[in-house]
């Protein structure tokens, strides 16, 4: 009995010891599966970029406050909408991530794998919406850079999405 809790944890995918984070915004909120480095254990979650609405998105330590780290999918339009202000989406411009009015075009659509995780743009589904791996201070949080990547080739924890509505 004493070898197999020598062997199970390395037999379990990283996936599956992953820090999971302590989401504390109120929903709906789209955040990263693994807390990643995030100090407080806040986790990471889909951000405008500055304070209030803004143009463009990151990652962000999710703000127990809730505000623009507010972002939800919605199956039905395949669109990331931001809860807070009111027909704002995200949209792929180029490689840029933009939030810009919702208009339901193909920048703006997405599919959201909820088994894997991954959210992959229609236009592009060999590519994940996934977050670089270095973190940087924002004020009393962290922020990282909200970036496209190839599925196969991304980390796990840089890529799997969870949505709490």
């Amino acid at each position: 009995m004493k070898f197999l809790y020598v062997i199970l944890p390395l037999a379990l995918p990283n996936a599956v010891l992953a820090e999971e984070p302590n989401i504390q915004t109120p929903a709906p909120v789209l955040y990263l599966a693994d807390n990643l480095d995030e100090p407080d254990k806040l986790g990471y979650c889909l951000d405008t970029v500055g304070r209030g609405q803004s143009n463009r998105a990151h990652v962000h330590s999710c703000k127990p406050r809730g505000g623009d780290v507010q972002f939800f999918y919605d199956d039905a339009s395949q669109q990331i909408l931001s809860a807070t202000f009111s027909g704002i989406c995200l949209d792929i411009a180029d490689t840029e991530f933009a939030l810009a009015p919702c208009t339901g075009s193909q920048s703006q659509k997405f599919s959201f794998e909820s088994e894997s995780g991954e959210i992959r743009p229609a236009a592009a589904p060999n590519l994940c919406l996934s977050t670089s791996a270095d973190s940087r201070q924002a004020g009393p949080y962290l922020s990282r850079d909200l970036i496209l990547s190839t599925c196969e080739d991304t980390p796990v924890e840089l890529k799997r999405w969870r949505q709490r509505k």
